[in-house]
């Protein structure tokens, strides 16, 4: 969380997991992804460094933890 000036601005992030918590999915090499301030999903792309990398494009501001 960053702030600007006296209000507080949730930049999203990414970030790996290897969570049981999500759906099933053909593996636990999993991407979380956190946005707005309290929620977040849990995904398994077949090319995550891609993904990452396309999310990147559309947002410079996501934070890869």
């Amino acid at each position: 969380m960053q702030t600007k000036g006296n209000t507080y601005c949730f930049c999203p992030q990414i970030e790996e997991t290897r969570t049981l918590i999500s759906a099933p999915a053909p593996s636990l090499d999993r991407l979380e992804i956190f946005y707005n301030k309290f929620d977040s999903i849990v995904i398994s792309p077949k090319d995550k460094q891609g993904f990452i990398a396309d999310l990147l494009k559309l947002n410079p501001e996501i934070e890869v933890v």
